[in-house]
């Protein structure tokens, strides 16, 4: 996971194929385990905190105006304590055996 402040950039490089997904995504107060994450995605925090803690134990904290990044494959977890929102664009991999449609 990287996170850029409201000044800075994120930079993701889709391929040629797969598709590109744009959308709003908004929780409660949770925590969420995940591994192997299926997709690269970059998000821009809207409201709330986020703390993104990677496999290894390094922590993030994201706020309202921070945009972070968290590639395929990270395995870690994500931890809402209020309302959360953020808007993200996630790149999936090529679907494998479809070719070029």
């Amino acid at each position: 996971m990287s996170k850029v402040g409201a000044s800075g950039t994120a930079k993701m490089t889709p391929g040629t194929t797969g598709n590109v997904n744009v959308g709003v995504w908004q929780c409660t107060p949770c925590t969420e385990e995940t591994r192997g994450y299926p997709y690269d995605q970059c998000c821009f925090v809207l409201e709330g905190m986020m703390t993104i803690t990677n496999q290894s134990g390094h922590a993030e904290t994201c706020i309202p105006g921070d945009v972070f990044v968290i590639p395929r494959g990270f395995n870690g977890s994500s931890r809402m304590t209020g309302n959360f929102k953020n808007c993200s664009i996630t790149m999936e991999p090529e679907a494998k055996g479809l070719g070029n449609v």
